[in-house]
């Protein structure tokens, strides 16, 4: 009788045990898995907890708490991948716990993105070497993320930055795009189109002219996507615009240039770009303008002004050989005119750029074909005078 009396005693404190736990009694793996979570403090009891419960889910796979106190033990050792997992089958036994379950994966999945943003913020700090292996454990902690929470675009969005910083511009599109999938953002269309422009750029550098045109076509083709949602994105139409020159299609651009010069007309570098359009097109009369135009917003803009100086010189050689051409006892000298309008141009290029002597030797010819021969003279020497330096 004592026997029995023993017992039924430590019957009773043992269901008082659990009760106390918070845990409900099951087999001796269950068991022996909640005290050892009961104390997570003490050295070894998490992985003794873990070892126990995947006895306890390998013996019963239809145990939604045995799964789910599995992915709270791994949660606590780290072990995100493996949490996730024992998450899902959780969820898959039963919806008990699938609150629970969400949250965790998804506190997982944020200490994963913190991890990776940690790595990636030193990337700005390091040299070239260190820039990659930052890099590499940033994407590491990213992929790790992406398996606990699939469906988020900004873990796709950082996998692309990463990627971009090591030049694989193929993986920067494809994680770009699987962001715009799961969120339909103009400005990730913007991020895949500045990938395909750098990806062509490399290209063209190797000699690659078939790849880098391939690729900014596919540029293309992604901005008339850009602007049907931002018809008045400037910066999408000066993109598109650029797109066009590379290609050799500029008259297709001409349209965009001046539908976007409509919308700002004062802006110089618009005015520049329609003006080498029609430059390339040989519309010097209509291109001259819009140099001049550009010069006016900003006087030493000094691309517009060496431009506009070569456009006066073509006009004022055509003229100059027309006249020769005709025959004419009388010579016809409007030709100077053009020509004193480069000058006037090319003369201001020199006091922005004193030491090139590519500018002094176009100042030369255009003082020359001007009749101004002193002037060319002194210009010819200026500009031996440098390159002998």
């Amino acid at each position: 009788m004592k026997i029995y009396g023993k017992t039924i005693v430590f019957a009773v404190l043992f269901m008082l045990g659990c009760v106390l736990t918070g845990f409900q009694c099951g087999s001796t793996e269950m068991t022996s898995a909640k005290l050892y979570l009961a104390h997570p403090e003490v050295a070894g009891n998490l992985e003794k907890a873990e070892a126990a419960l995947e006895r306890e889910v390998a013996k019963n796979p239809g145990n939604s708490e045995a799964w789910f106190r599995l992915g709270q033990t791994r949660y606590e050792l780290k072990k995100y991948i493996e949490m996730g997992q024992a998450m899902d089958q959780s969820l898959k036994a039963g919806s008990e716990f699938s609150k629970e379950c969400v949250t965790y994966k998804m506190n997982a999945w944020s200490q994963l993105i913190n991890k990776g943003v940690a790595q990636q913020n030193l990337i700005a700090k390091g040299n070239k070497d260190s820039t990659q292996f930052y890099a590499a454990n940033a994407q590491k902690s990213y992929l790790d993320a992406v398996q606990l929470n699939p469906d988020s675009a900004i873990t796709y969005e950082y996998l692309a930055i990463t990627y971009s910083v090591q030049k694989n511009y193929p993986t920067q599109i494809a994680y770009l795009t699987k962001a715009r999938d799961r969120k339909n953002d103009n400005a990730y269309t913007i991020d895949i189109i500045n990938a395909y422009n750098a990806k062509a750029d490399g290209e063209r550098l190797a000699g690659d002219t078939a790849s880098a045109n391939a690729d900014l076509n596919k540029a293309l083709a992604e901005l008339v996507t850009a602007r049907q949602k931002e018809p008045d994105n400037t910066e999408l139409l000066r993109s598109s615009i650029n797109i066009y020159i590379q290609l050799g299609r500029a008259k297709e651009a001409l349209p965009l240039m001046e539908e976007s010069l409509a919308k700002k007309p004062e802006d110089k570098e618009l005015n520049f770009n329609l003006g080498i359009l029609l430059m390339q097109s040989d519309n010097l009369d209509e291109a001259i303008p819009r140099f001049e135009k550009a010069i006016s917003i900003d006087p030493n803009f000094e691309e517009a002004l060496r431009n506009v100086s070569v456009a006066y010189v073509k006009q004022g050689e055509k003229l100059k050989q027309a006249s020769a051409a005709s025959g004419s006892k009388t010579v016809d000298k409007s030709y100077i005119a053009k020509f004193q309008s480069a000058v006037k141009h090319l003369e201001k290029l020199t006091e922005l750029k004193k030491d090139n002597p590519d500018y002094w030797d176009a100042l030369a010819t255009a003082y020359a074909n001007a009749n101004m021969i002193k002037d060319a003279n002194r210009a010819m020497k200026m500009a031996d005078g440098l390159r002998k330096k």
